[in-house]
């Protein structure tokens, strides 16, 4: 029996199961950014599968996140300085406003409000809400009856930079708690470019 084969029969189903999760994400990963290269942008689908990869490596760690070495960074780790939760704003008053980036550009514009900073995504659980996040687009369409709007809703998908980088997040979780991706996995690691 080879060495590698006695490695994997040793290993505990929590291991097996977080080592699938890594492989299958660096794996997407890889995917993502070898098609960034070749089409200079990344499908909607694609970045959906990596998100999925992404989340299932999540569920992986997730049950080791109360452990002493990594349990106050799970929950304070930024996830993306590109993952923008909230647009800060102060008032004439004073008073601090938190403004979705959609809606900032219209705050930016206005004499009234002050531009503070952004909030952005912190710490691990963070990723729990994108199993049921979606985001709804209004488009108008013109027919036969005139023009109308229509609304849209579907599953959110991250931007492939906000991926990229919780990917990475994910790793060093892994990292901290012991399982450190492969070597073999470290081709995947290339910057997004």
């Amino acid at each position: 029996m080879s060495k590698r084969a006695e490695e994997e029969m040793r290993k505990s189903t929590r291991e097996k199961i977080i080592d699938d999760a890594q492989i299958q994400c660096h794996q997407a990963r890889s995917d993502v950014i070898e098609t960034r290269l070749q089409l200079d942008a990344v499908p909607r689908q694609v970045r959906k599968g990596f998100q999925q990869s992404i989340l299932a490596y999540y569920h992986a760690l997730r049950p080791l996140r109360t452990e002493g070495i990594i349990n106050s960074w799970w929950k304070s780790v930024t996830l993306s300085e590109d993952w923008i939760r909230a647009v800060m704003f102060e008032t004439e008053d004073g008073d601090e406003l938190a403004v979705s980036p959609e809606n900032a550009q219209s705050k930016m514009a206005s004499d009234s409000f002050q531009y503070v900073g952004v909030d952005l995504h912190q710490g691990l659980d963070t990723l729990e809400s994108l199993d049921d996040a979606t985001e709804e687009t209004t488009t108008v369409v013109g027919g036969m009856r005139g023009r109308r709007e229509e609304t849209t809703t579907r599953p959110l998908v991250l931007e492939t930079e906000v991926l990229v980088d919780i990917s990475r997040v994910l790793d060093e979780a892994a990292t901290k708690l012991g399982f450190a991706p492969d070597i073999d996995l470290q081709d995947a690691e290339a910057e997004v470019v």
